[in-house]
């Protein structure tokens, strides 16, 4: 699990978010992203209940989610904050799969960063 500093938690720090941050989409994965002030980059995990209806579906890919974002975390570039949105039902789709995707969409918005590896703690 990534430390409290690391998660945004806050209703207006969404909605700046929602409001002024770029977007990008992959396979069912909705991302929201725009820089911060921080030295480090924040994550949301959002699972919606239109897409998947159980709890406990919803749960399980939010938890594969912020396990992907956790092990990828030294990879990512600093001083964004990133709204991760689930819209569709991924509880039938394995772990690789959507690690698989996710971190393509990271990629993508180049927010994945290969080349350096800094000494971060999680």
């Amino acid at each position: 699990m990534l430390k409290k500093q690391y998660r945004i938690t806050s209703e207006k720090d969404f909605k700046r978010i929602y409001q002024k941050g770029k977007f990008f989409n992959i396979d069912g994965i909705n991302i929201r992203f725009m820089p911060n002030r921080l030295s480090y980059t924040r994550f949301a995990v959002v699972v919606l209940k239109k897409g998947t209806k159980k709890a406990v579906s919803r749960n399980r890919v939010k938890r594969q989610t912020r396990e992907i974002i956790r092990l990828a975390f030294l990879k990512i570039k600093p001083r964004f904050d990133v709204v991760i949105t689930i819209k569709m039902d991924l509880s039938n789709k394995k772990y690789q799969e959507i690690e698989k995707s996710l971190i393509e969409g990271l990629k993508r918005i180049k927010l994945i960063d290969d080349e350096k590896n800094r000494n971060n703690t999680n």
